[in-house]
């Protein structure tokens, strides 16, 4: 019997590749501005919200195991419109606060690690540096909140790419 598992599914490319071409854009153009990069930010949370939410809608219903899915879709949501209604608070805490969205990122992808670690999966290496990058990434930022804006951002978005890119390897490998 081969156990499914919620990366082998094809809607679990989309966040994969709008964490690449947002991570991208970032990574591009670090110097925009900081509404822009805000509403950027509520656009890119709130698709990743939605996402989140119909894989774990469409997981319940294929008795899949989808993690925390509906919790990461709902944390996504708050963090898309706080930062759609409240641009210019979130310019004054965007380091940590990114710092906190990577590390949140990073704990939401370490069951998926852990389970595929447990199922012995070959792409549990993916999973996992999927996982510990964000980590890393996110401790670097909340423990020196007030580096460069511009170097926060391009460093969001590489944290954003190599999240992507991990995560679409290990959906191929899952199939």
């Amino acid at each position: 019997m081969k156990v499914q598992f919620y990366w082998s599914g094809p809607g679990s490319r989309w966040p994969a590749i709008c964490a690449i071409l947002l991570g991208a854009v970032l990574m591009i153009f670090p110097g925009m501005s900081g509404k822009v990069f805000c509403w950027a930010l509520a656009v890119g949370a709130l698709v990743y919200a939605a996402s989140c939410i119909w894989q774990y809608i469409t997981s319940r219903r294929m008795a899949v195991p989808a993690g925390s899915l509906l919790t990461q879709g709902i944390i996504f949501a708050a963090i898309g419109l706080f930062c759609l209604l409240r641009p210019v608070r979130v310019l004054s805490f965007l380091p940590f606060l990114l710092g906190v969205i990577l590390l949140l990122v990073g704990l939401s992808k370490l069951p998926f690690a852990i389970d595929a670690y447990h199922m012995q999966a070959p792409y549990f290496r993916s999973l996992l540096i999927s996982a510990i990058a964000p980590l890393v990434l996110g401790a670097v930022l909340i423990w020196n909140p007030f580096g460069a804006v511009k170097g926060i951002i391009a460093f969001f978005g590489l944290s954003l790419i190599i999240a992507g890119v991990c995560d679409l390897f290990a959906g191929r490998a899952a199939k």
